[in-house]
């Protein structure tokens, strides 16, 4: 059995499902779980976060309980999808000023997911 990434995400919005959708099609070893961030699972995995905190945030849980949230998830979870992302995706992350980019980044587009798509509609195939 492949190793589990469970990847926290809000279900509700459209934009959000079509990025997890996106990667658990490009998930070539099978490894990301998603699960919406209503689900009594993310309340479980999440508990030490209030609920604005869990919802502000994309969430990825390693199978050793790490956790990693916002640019910092992303950046884990795109090194999982992208071949060899781990050696050479992931180690971006330690270059001087990347991950204050990144955080900068994220919260343009977080913050502006409804300008950006947050109202795309559901995928009833996949759930996603």
């Amino acid at each position: 059995m492949p190793e589990e990434y469970i990847c926290i995400y809000d279900q509700d919005c459209g934009m959000c499902q079509k990025c997890m959708g996106l990667g658990v099609r490009l998930d070539r070893h099978n490894r990301l779980r998603p699960v919406g961030n209503s689900e009594a699972e993310a309340e479980a995995l999440l508990n030490d976060l209030t609920l604005e905190q869990r919802l502000y945030e994309f969430h990825i849980v390693l199978p050793s309980g790490t956790r990693y949230s916002g640019a910092a998830g992303m950046f884990y979870w795109m090194s999982l999808l992208l071949p060899f992302g781990r050696y050479w995706f992931w180690p971006l992350t330690r270059i001087p000023g990347v991950m204050y980019i990144s955080r900068k980044v994220y919260r343009l587009v977080a913050d502006n997911r409804l300008k950006l798509g947050c109202k795309l509609p559901r995928n009833e195939e996949t759930g996603l």
